[in-house]
């Protein structure tokens, strides 16, 4: 029974890993789509000028989630440590307390994800009084909503792995 246990608590942190790589290639691509519609909305100038407060905004969301990621890892790669060779013999209490604090950094996650979304739909807004750059900038918004669902998405397997 332990080891079958272990067997799924490893599956679980590998599956959680690939999660979090997954979600690492998308923060990087919203903070290049970012400093992109911060460049744009220079452009467009005056009319723009909420927009590329989103979008550094959104720029400043992506360099903190792929933080967070990087919390996530460094626990990962501390429990699969601490479940091997001779630290194997943990107890429950320890298995149960780190999978309490794995949970918790994920739900935190998963909130920073959604003010993510909360940014890019009032991006989308902002599109809107972009003038003549107002097509472009819904387009980037568009972009932004769609790419933050990815990271949701990933999320919600994260959280299913409980």
């Amino acid at each position: 029974m332990e080891n079958q246990n272990s067997g799924r608590e490893l599956q679980r942190m590998v599956r959680i890993n690939e999660e979090i790589k997954s979600v690492v290639a998308v923060a990087f691509k919203i903070n290049l789509m970012a400093m992109n519609a911060i460049f744009l909305a220079k452009r467009a100038g005056q009319t723009a000028l909420g927009f590329g407060v989103l979008s550094n905004e959104l720029r400043q969301f992506a360099t903190n989630l792929q933080k967070q990621m990087d919390v996530l890892r460094e626990m990962i790669d501390a429990i699969v440590t601490a479940r091997s060779g001779d630290a194997f013999q943990n107890s429950s209490d320890q298995t149960t307390a780190q999978n309490r604090r794995l949970d918790q950094v994920i739900a935190d996650t998963v909130q920073m994800v959604d003010l993510g979304g909360v940014l890019a739909r009032s991006a989308k807004i902002e599109a809107a009084y972009g003038g003549d750059f107002s097509s472009s900038l819904m387009q980037v918004s568009t972009d932004f909503e769609q790419t933050i669902g990815k990271i949701q998405q990933s999320l919600s397997v994260l959280t299913g792995y409980r």
